[in-house]
Order: C-alpha cells, then structure tokens, then sequence
C-alpha cells in the first residue's frame, strides 16, 4: 500500500505539477531568497508543537535589478501541531498563520497584502535502502486582506512529494542528503484564478546534526495569478531546531 501510495502520488505530481509549464511564457522572471526557521517540541511519543518564522526578499526585476536581498517579499509567521500514528503516517494541523506579502508593479512601487491561513492534512514517510520517501498533502485556507474592507477567500491543496538520498552518514545523529521535492497547489476559483495555482521544485542538500536540521538549495516556482505567470528563481535555506 505504500508503495502504490508514493507511485500514485508520483504519477499525479509528474502529470499535473508541470501542468503550469503549459499555461505559456512566463510574463515576469523573479530572483529571490528565502530563509525560513522552525522551532519544534516534543511533548510525548505522539504529539509535538512548533512554529516558523519566513522572511523571503526580492530583486527589483521591473528595472532589472538582480540583487536578491533589494526588495522584501513575504514575512510571516505560522504556528504547527503534529500527531505521529505510527512509523510511516503523521497527522498535521496550523491553527493559525500571518502571512505580509509584498509585489512589485510596473511602475517600481511596491504593494502590499495581508492574510491569514490555516492548514490541515497529512504526510506519509517511508525508508527504502538509502531513500527517503515524504508525500505530503494539505489543505489551506487563505483570507486575502483580512484587514480591509473589500477581501477574499481562497482554498486551496497542496500535494508535495519528497526524496531524500543519504549521500554520508557522519555520524549515529548525523547525516548528509541529496534532497528534491515538487509541491503543487491547486486553488478553488475566485475572481483571479481556478485550478494550476502554483508549482515549486526544490534541489539542494540537507543536513541532520543531533537537534539541528538544515538545507540549502535552489528552488524553481511556476506561479500564476489570473491570466499573469511568474517564474521564481529562489535561493532557500531552512534551520529546524527540534527539542
């Protein structure tokens, strides 16, 4: 069964994940970083708690500035809770999450939004040799300018597939990884979009040394609004720190 769960979540990321790639040129490129840190506890075997906090900025692609760090992106701030059923499934759930989201327009100034999520779903693992599997999916619901008069709410879910090849072993608590994983979102319809909403896939390396988990890579986002495509080119790094 988990087996035929990860080739059929394979299948779907490989059929449907570049499905953006179909929607025509891109109208914008993007040169970005995004560093994003998560802090997690254990409470018992089964259940943990935690929060990340995301700052991602952008290069001032209007005037073909391509200084990554120029101009900020997104800050947010996200709390998580997780149940672990058994070796392979874990149960996940976001109460809450601010996300502060900023674009570029044509004219060279920046506009902002606010919004407020929640998330809920599920995420399988499994271990084949010096393979790591994760499929991930969630549900997110998103409510796009909280704060002013006129807001919108989109639903969305989120499939990701992961592998993780172990390149060393360094130590019992340490280890070094090849990383990839694809992650696409499909969004309920509102007045900007239905269906394709975004495609990301990641490839870097990740490490694991006792209570630290990091990785750092290069991350390649198809992202559509309404009829305007968007290719992100990130540099991303993360840090867990797990307790």
């Amino acid at each position: 069964m988990s087996a035929r769960l990860f080739g059929s979540s394979l299948v779907f990321f490989l059929l449907f994940g570049g499905a953006g790639t179909l929607f025509g040129q891109a109208d914008t490129e993007i040169g970005d970083f995004w560093f994003r840190l998560q802090i997690n506890k254990k409470l018992d075997k089964r259940w943990s708690i935690g929060t990340d906090l995301q700052l991602r900025r952008q290069d001032e692609y209007v005037f073909g500035d391509q200084n990554i760090f120029r101009l900020p992106s997104v800050y947010s701030v996200r709390l998580w809770a997780f149940c672990k059923l058994d070796k392979n499934w874990t149960l996940i759930y976001s109460p809450a999450a601010f996300f502060q989201n900023y674009q570029l327009r044509n004219s060279g100034e920046l506009s902002g939004t606010r919004e407020l999520r929640t998330q809920a779903g599920g995420m399988h693992s499994l271990e084949l040799g010096r393979f790591t599997l994760r499929n991930r999916l969630l549900y997110e619901y998103r409510w796009i300018d909280f704060d002013r008069e006129v807001f919108r709410h989109q639903h969305r879910l989120r499939l990701q597939n992961a592998v993780f090849f172990k390149l060393a072993q360094l130590s019992e608590k340490s280890r070094l990884d090849l990383m990839f994983f694809n992650e696409f979102f499909f969004a309920t319809p509102d007045y900007r979009s239905f269906g394709f909403d975004q495609n990301r896939d990641f490839l870097g390396v990740r490490g694991q040394h006792g209570f630290v988990d990091w990785a750092l890579g290069y991350q390649y986002t198809r992202h559509r609004q309404g009829e305007i495509h968007f290719n992100r080119h990130s540099l991303l790094t993360s840090l867990n720190l797990n307790f």
